[in-house]
């Protein structure tokens, strides 16, 4: 049976009314083999796929692709809303570029579930969820083609969490749910701004490839929170959980000046899923404002520094629990290209370690310093194993010093 392509000369109608709209009517159409497109080359300026609008509560679509219309994919300002097992900015095949105008999805309205879709090739973000609460985006591929590898990089950002946008969930503790958010050709991976607050990101991988041992790095930075994006989930205490955030080709995790409260917590920057090779951006974590929480991650093979904390609004920051500069095993080397962690430019009150074995950095085989501490004061480092391995009985090593304080 062959694919039918739709070639629509004008805009649908704005969808009012709670609908299940199905391709896999079509005979043998499954998840992975859609067989119906929508095609907006001739739909007009400023067309969206579809759009969900007030009164379109509980609707569903699946299995359509949906590409070169001149705004978004899909559009939903309705609560509720699934999108699944569609291709948005492709074809049939999930191969060729054919991306929308906007987005490929753009969520206003709250509770929206996109699953198990592909987002490439749009001339704005893969997926924008905007003042919108409580969406779950999962099992995605977002800049990258269906065979999981070849880059059709979305224009922005993967995907964009924006405005007062809360509580919405990106990927899960499965690896069904886990986005691959890869290739984007200006911005970011994903990126949280304006009021995003209370968001959870876990158990993706963002500028690899579906294996999670390929550079497909998006061009700016992995992860970004800024402008009173605050109190956001990057990770969690399981390996499912795990964020692997590498190969992106300017930082891996940013914490911007104006987000605070925000946890970075068991995710792999710069290496890939095993935690053996390094897959480097310029720089790992920089933390630009106060009360985050940094732990239980590794933190090597990036290029530059594994840690920055810079700047007067940098306070009451921890880092702990890390291995910062070794494998995954904290025994074998897996060098930053500078410092293991630097704290510059009046950053005041942040904890490297702690008190008990459970809060130690091991911060061992670093190119230079292992801590570099500049024009800042009243840091604390302790209980830390700096140039040792994970076990403290065998040397690692930093290029320079342990510690040094200026």
């Amino acid at each position: 049976i062959s694919a039918h392509t739709i070639a629509l000369t004008s805009a649908i109608d704005n969808i009012t009314q709670p609908v299940f709209i199905d391709g896999f009517t079509q005979p043998n159409a499954t998840c992975g083999n859609l067989r119906i497109a929508l095609d907006g080359t001739g739909a007009g300026v400023g067309v969206n796929g579809l759009a969900f609008v007030s009164g379109s509560v509980g609707s569903t679509v699946r299995g359509l692709a949906i590409g070169n219309f001149n705004g978004n994919g899909i559009y939903i300002a309705s609560n509720n809303v699934s999108v699944e097992c569609s291709y948005l900015g492709t074809d049939v095949t999930g191969l060729a570029d054919r991306g929308n105008g906007q987005s490929g999805v753009d969520i206003s309205g709250s509770y929206a579930r996109v699953t198990n879709c592909i987002t490439i090739g749009n001339d704005n973000d893969g997926i924008s969820i905007q003042n919108a609460s409580s969406a779950t985006i999962t099992g995605n591929l977002i800049g990258l083609a269906a065979d999981g590898t070849t880059v059709i990089g979305n224009t922005w950002m993967g995907i964009r969490v924006v405005g007062n946008a809360s509580y919405n969930i990106i990927g899960g503790n499965t690896a069904a749910e886990r986005n691959v958010i890869s290739g984007s050709v200006l911005y970011d991976g994903l990126n949280f701004q304006f009021g995003a607050h209370h968001n959870t990101a876990i158990g993706n991988y963002i500028g690899t490839d579906i294996t999670g041992t390929l550079d497909r790095g998006n061009n700016r930075w992995g992860m970004a929170g800024g402008d009173d994006a605050d109190n956001k989930q990057i990770g969690g205490i399981t390996a499912a959980e795990r964020n692997v955030i590498s190969g992106n080709d300017q930082l891996g995790v940013l914490i911007m000046t104006g987000s605070d409260g925000n946890t970075v917590e068991g995710t792999y920057v710069a290496t890939d899923v095993t935690g053996t090779v390094a897959l480097s951006p310029t720089l790992g974590v920089p933390v630009e404002h106060s009360s985050n929480t940094i732990s239980n991650n590794l933190i090597s093979g990036n290029n530059g520094d594994g840690v920055l904390i810079i700047g007067a609004n940098a306070i009451n920051n921890t880092v702990h629990g890390n291995y910062i500069g070794t494998d995954y095993t904290g025994s074998l080397s897996l060098p930053n290209g500078s410092r293991g962690i630097a704290i510059e430019s009046s950053a005041f009150s942040n904890m490297i370690g702690g008190t008990n074995a459970t809060l130690r950095n091991v911060i061992s085989s670093n190119t230079e310093d292992g801590i570099f501490i500049g024009v800042a004061t009243g840091n604390t480092i302790r209980g830390n194993y700096i140039g040792l391995n994970a076990s403290g009985v065998a040397v690692l090593g930093n290029g320079d010093n342990g510690v040094e304080i200026q």
